[in-house]
């Protein structure tokens, strides 16, 4: 019996050690064009164990640059943070995502331009949808409870769930059904989180 635990524990040993090695990087390249802005900053969580670290790297206007997470075995978000607009970004290994920060406009390229485009698109969806939602439902305005608030939230999570759905229909990568797996588990825990709180 201890002959077969110290073999599983050696085994297990052997797949941290292989995950470890395995790990890539993720490469950022910014090129900011607009000189209006008045701060831009990365921002990142990697889990280290059962804690986990945060870091935000400041970028001056009018600036390129080039910033590497490394050391990554799975997905994650990151955060660029454009003065208030704070834009979610799909950290993967061995992948990169450019952006150009022009007046007004923001362009992607790379590897994940198409988590850039969404994330940048389901925001004014968002917006969109939340404001009509709004207008005729005025118990959103109010505090988060009753059954009349709830039911309004979960037909706003059914709608970005299809916005989702709908924006990657035509991509069938294990790197979209990762995202859009991750997406979904986002909007319900951030739907039901309210539910429990006093």
């Amino acid at each position: 019996m201890k002959i077969q635990i110290v073999l599983i524990l050696f085994i297990l040993f052997l797949v941290g050690c292989a995950n470890y090695s395995d790990k890539k990087n993720f490469t950022i390249n910014l090129d900011i064009q607009d000189t209006t802005r008045k701060e831009i900053a990365i921002g990142y969580k990697k889990n280290i164990g059962l804690s986990s670290v945060t870091e935000y790297i400041p970028v001056k206007s009018k600036d390129s640059i080039q910033f590497v997470i490394d050391s990554i075995n799975q997905p994650f978000t990151a955060y660029i943070n454009i003065d208030e607009i704070q834009l979610p970004i799909w950290v993967e290994p061995n992948s990169n995502l450019n952006i150009v920060f022009a007046k007004d406009t923001i362009f992607f390229s790379g590897k994940s331009k198409i988590f850039a485009d969404y994330y940048l698109k389901s925001r004014k969806y968002w917006t969109g949808i939340y404001n009509g939602y709004e207008i005729r439902n005025p118990v959103l305005e109010g505090r988060p409870s009753g059954f009349e608030y709830f039911n309004v939230q979960d037909s706003i999570t059914i709608d970005r769930l299809n916005f989702l759905e709908s924006f990657f229909a035509n991509q069938n990568t294990s790197s979209t059904k990762q995202f859009i797996e991750h997406e979904k588990i986002t909007y319900f825990i951030r739907t039901y989180f309210t539910r429990f709180q006093d």
